[in-house]
């Protein structure tokens, strides 16, 4: 997979300075597939990897900033290990852009709640109007082949894992997502 098809075509130097420090490559040792579906963006269409096997452990031992450090989030957002995803994932909203919307989303179709739990969290400090919300929902309404296999993974997660613990529109990720709906619905 080329990394640069991850992110806007605008940011492909950006893209291939984080690449070559991560000393990441296309080969199977390094990234594993893709999320499944492509990911509109303005007039881009994101290829998300699905797992990557390389990189920082903490955004503190990362030598990027500013853009090319939320680049490095994104692909970090995707690392094998969750506590690392985890680490990362705060990084993606300060501050929120388009092209790091979906890299958040497709945390929510993930088992770690404890991700979920902070993003859902993040998520319902956002006013409707405010940016990051008009940013989210314009991400949810261009891309509903991607939010259905996003809510659709949460769903698996939460019968599998978390039935138990309450009822499915109570679940961190099938929260955030109603919510976002409820943005894209008022935009």
């Amino acid at each position: 997979m080329d990394l640069a098809s991850a992110f806007p075509a605008y940011l492909r130097h950006d893209v291939a300075s984080v690449t070559e420090r991560l000393a990441l490559t296309t080969g199977p040792d390094h990234i594993s597939g893709t999320i499944g579906v492509p990911v509109k963006i303005a007039t881009d269409n994101l290829t998300i990897p699905c797992r990557i096997y390389r990189g920082w452990e903490s955004p503190a031992s990362s030598p990027f900033s500013g853009t090319q450090q939320q680049i490095a989030a994104c692909l970090m957002t995707r690392h094998h290990n969750g506590f690392v995803r985890q680490r990362w994932a705060s990084l993606l909203s300060q501050p929120l852009r388009p092209w790091t919307a979906p890299y958040l989303i497709a945390l929510l179709g993930e088992y770690v709640i404890q991700l979920t739990n902070d993003i859902a969290a993040t998520w319902e400090g956002y006013k409707p109007d405010s940016q990051e919300a008009r940013i989210l929902a314009t991400c949810y309404e261009n891309n509903p082949a991607f939010i259905q296999l996003t809510q659709n993974r949460a769903t698996s997660y939460w019968n599998e894992y978390y039935r138990s613990s309450g009822a499915l529109a109570d679940y961190p990720a099938i929260k955030a997502l109603n919510l976002v709906k409820t943005w894209e619905a008022t935009a």
